[in-house]
């Protein structure tokens, strides 16, 4: 994980995390303003402990967690908060929707999302077309 040494919202200052994608690929992904900021905190907080560990999460050993691990942390606090139906891959679904109904654009999304072909990024379109109908027929006025 690289973050800014400053952390503002001017666009050339960006953080970047290193993930590991299927196959191994290892890409760098940009990171927010407002994911910096929250990873530094985590970071400075972390680092008295877990010293020895690059990773964004670890155990309580100071250890990398994988994939797994992960997934049903994500779980459990989904469990813990009552939210059903949502996993680690429905949260990666959302933030792309949500992206898209911002007006992020389809290419950005797909390098994020590490699709190969823009059409798999397209289904996204669709989503968000679907959510914003839900929205406005839930709070119409």
């Amino acid at each position: 994980m690289e973050l800014p040494a400053k952390v503002t919202s001017e666009p050339d200052n960006v953080g970047h995390a290193r993930i590991t994608r299927k196959g191994g690929k290892v890409v760098l992904v940009p990171l927010n303003y407002k994911a910096c900021r929250v990873l530094k905190t985590w970071k400075v907080a972390r680092h008295k402990r877990d010293a020895g560990c690059d990773a964004v999460f670890v155990s309580k050993y100071g250890l990398r967690l994988s994939k797994r691990a992960i997934q049903d942390t994500v779980a459990k606090h989904l469990a813990a908060a009552k939210i059903t139906g949502a996993s680690v891959h429905s949260l990666r679904h959302t933030m792309a929707t949500h992206h898209i109904a911002r007006g992020t654009d389809l290419k950005t999304i797909q390098e994020t999302l590490g699709h190969a072909d823009l059409a798999t990024t397209a289904l996204y379109v669709s989503l968000a077309k679907q959510a914003q109908k839900r929205a406005l027929q839930e709070h119409a006025l």
